[in-house]
């Protein structure tokens, strides 16, 4: 979706973390594909979950609230 066509909403809330952490992706991202910062969409999201996984203490942690992964 297009910037242009992105509809949002104010709820009179703060974003909640799913929200805040999936803006600052595509804002990443965005600015890679721009040449505004090294490095491939690929590379940043597996360095994130890798990076996700250490803070957590481990890549299970990452899995560890879906049954069966």
């Amino acid at each position: 979706m297009s910037e242009s066509t992105k509809i949002e909403i104010d709820t009179g809330t703060e974003p909640d973390d799913f929200q805040v952490a999936a803006t600052a992706i595509t804002r990443a991202i965005r600015a890679i594909n721009n040449n505004q910062r090294g490095g491939d969409g690929a590379e940043f999201i597996a360095h994130l979950l890798a990076t996700v996984a250490a803070n957590l203490g481990s890549t299970e942690a990452v899995t560890a609230g879906r049954p069966g992964s």
